[in-house]
C-alpha cells in the first residue's frame, strides 16, 4: 500500500491489496456498528455525574442527536469515497483535503465501536509485535490498529500541508 498527499490537499492510497482493500471496504460498517451498549457508551459518553438535570436534557434532546449526525455523516463520506473501490479492479482510494476530518472521524469511531464489543483492554490494544490474525478476534484488534496507523497518516499528511 502506497500513501500519498497530493497538491490538493488530499490524499491517495493506491496499490491495495486485496486483504487491505477489504480492511478499507470494512470501515464504514464498522464504524456504524454502534448497536451494543458498550459501543454507544464508548461513542457517547456520559457528559459526567455531578451535571444537571437541565444540562442532561439538553445532552439527550440536542447534543446527542448532533453528535450522531456528525458520526453519520462522516460515515456516509466515507462510503462515497470507498466506492472507488468498488469499480471492478480498482485498488486505489483518493480522499479529497476536505473529506480528511470525516475520514478522521470515521476511523476514530470504528476504532472505538470494535475495541468496546470487542472487550479489548490495555493488554490486548499494547500487543502490537505479534500480528497474527488466527480468528475473528484477532482481526478486530488488526483493524483497530491499521485504522489507527490511518489516522496518524492522515493526521500527518495534514501536519504538512500546514508546514508548506
Amino acid at each position: 500500500m502506497y500513501f500519498r498527499g497530493d497538491k490538493s490537499g488530499g490524499v491517495r492510497l493506491s496499490k491495495l491489496d486485496p486483504f487491505i482493500k477489504q480492511l478499507l471496504l470494512s470501515l464504514p460498517e464498522e464504524a456504524g456498528n454502534t448497536g451494543s451498549e458498550a459501543a454507544q457508551d464508548r461513542i457517547l459518553p456520559h457528559p459526567g455525574k455531578d451535571v444537571g438535570d437541565d444540562f442532561m436534557d439538553l445532552w439527550r434532546e440536542e447534543i446527542q442527536p448532533e453528535l450522531l449526525h456528525i458520526f453519520q455523516s462522516s460515515v456516509e463520506t466515507v462510503r462515497g469515497d470507498l466506492q472507488q473501490l468498488d469499480e471492478g479492479t480498482k485498488n486505489t482510494v483518493k480522499i479529497p483535503g476536505d473529506h480528511k476530518d470525516a475520514w478522521l472521524n470515521a476511523l476514530n469511531q470504528a476504532r472505538l465501536c470494535i475495541a468496546a464489543n470487542e472487550e479489548f483492554n490495555e493488554g490486548d490494544m499494547a500487543d502490537m509485535m505479534n500480528p497474527r490474525i488466527d480468528n475473528e478476534r484477532d482481526l478486530a484488534l488488526f483493524k483497530v490498529h491499521f485504522f489507527g496507523l490511518l489516522q496518524e497518516l492522515l493526521l500527518r499528511e495534514g501536519q504538512e500541508d500546514g508546514s508548506k
